[in-house]
């Protein structure tokens, strides 16, 4: 655990030849910062373990290196990112242990070397769109 402020600072968008971004279990507080939508370079982010809650902000759409992401164990409610299908590099989705109340969107079939995906232990609508299930690259 590291002592950082208890939110992300507005200025981490000026970072932009950030790859990597772990900000797990820091105690942080308050929604995603709109600012992350500018680190054009990053390919891993993490921010799991922290109590960030609202939606998640239409800009990390535009994190089309982004090849990780984990936002697990947070208190997220809305807003699996429209435009998922943007991330086309995404190997790893982690959103479970949040509160996420929307149906699973099937956009996630065009993330084809998408690997590993957790949705547990949210209030997600229980059917599983069936081009989910057949996407070849989940394990």
């Amino acid at each position: 655990m590291n002592n950082i402020p208890r939110s992300i600072p507005l200025e981490i968008g000026d970072l932009s030849k950030l790859q990597v971004l772990d900000l797990s279990s820091n105690h942080i507080v308050g929604e995603i910062r709109v600012q992350l939508g500018k680190l054009f370079s990053l390919n891993k982010l993490i921010l799991n373990m922290n109590q960030l809650y609202g939606g998640m902000p239409l800009k990390l759409d535009s994190l089309t290196k982004l090849q990780y992401l984990d936002l697990s164990a947070n208190k997220l409610w809305s807003l699996i990112l429209e435009n998922i299908d943007n991330l086309l590099k995404l190997c790893y989705l982690n959103l479970s242990n949040n509160q996420f109340i929307q149906k699973i969107p099937i956009e996630l079939e065009k993330l084809i070397p998408l690997s590993e995906l957790d949705l547990n232990y949210n209030f997600l609508d229980v059917e599983i769109p069936f081009q989910i299930c057949n996407m070849k690259s989940l394990e």
